[in-house]
């Protein structure tokens, strides 16, 4: 019968081998400290968000505590896609 055939074929649960899988996956992480980062990518998200809600550059930077240019700096940034600039 195709049951007694399956059976021969394949070891039952209790005399099965573990099966053991082995693979290597390179994996590389850049570790950012935030303290390190120019100011200008520290604010970028931020800097967005209130642009978002239509405040001009001179604004953000007066709500920051920046230069307008740091501002515009941050905008760049995030335009630019650096590393660092969530």
């Amino acid at each position: 019968t195709a049951r007694s055939r399956l059976s021969t074929r394949w070891p039952s649960e209790k005399n099965r081998a573990p099966l053991v899988r082995r693979a290597a996956l390179p994996i590389e992480a850049v570790i950012v400290d935030q303290a390190m980062l120019p100011v200008y990518l520290r604010l970028g998200e931020k800097a967005r968000h209130l642009w978002e809600l239509g405040m001009s550059d001179r604004a953000i930077a007066r709500a920051l505590g920046v230069s307008d240019k740091t501002v515009t700096r941050a905008a760049a940034g995030l335009a630019a896609g650096r590393p660092g600039s969530v």
